[in-house]
């Protein structure tokens, strides 16, 4: 059970909401998370539609036309790697990539680019999705560091595939 006192979690979009409560119970006491070696990286399919179909709303009826600056700020996809990089104090790369399906190959090798960065030590992240006017999601997030093999993080990835309806 996630247990945090985090006022703006109530006013976060689906996909920030998500990927914030894979990270509190990822890094939990943070044991090994140093700020500026750390790495978010968040990959999926849907990005910010659903919060992008909501803001639509109130700007599309030019008689009821109400702007909402608390849901623009979420139809970035990458908002919540920022949202979990401001929670955690992590101040290393925060990337987030939208791709055509769910593969494992192709995840490894995008979570793999923050170690590019030779002061990067760890990397949390994978695959967060959350398709839009839908009550679904999907979600494989990893915390791995420099030892972790590349077949260990695949296999990870393989283990439960996700499916992606469009």
């Amino acid at each position: 059970m996630c247990d945090f006192a985090y006022p703006k979690f109530y006013k976060m979009d689906s996909l920030c909401r998500l990927g914030f409560i894979a990270t509190e119970l990822l890094l939990g006491d943070k044991t090994g998370v140093e700020g500026d070696t750390h790495a978010i990286v968040a990959i999926g399919y849907s990005g910010s539609l659903n919060t992008d179909a909501r803001y639509c709303e109130t700007i599309c009826d030019t008689d009821n036309y109400f702007p909402s600056p608390s849901v623009f700020v979420y139809t970035l996809a990458n908002i919540v790697t920022g949202e979990i990089a401001i929670r955690n104090k992590i101040y290393g790369e925060t990337s987030s990539f939208l791709v055509d399906s769910y593969d494992p190959t192709i995840i490894v090798n995008l979570l793999s680019t923050a170690f590019a960065d030779p002061g990067i030590k760890t990397i949390t992240g994978g695959w967060i999705d959350v398709p839009p006017g839908e009550k679904s999601f999907s979600l494989r997030f990893v915390t791995v560091n420099r030892d972790t093999s590349h077949q260990q993080i695949i296999d990870f990835f393989n283990q439960y595939p996700v499916e992606i309806n469009r």
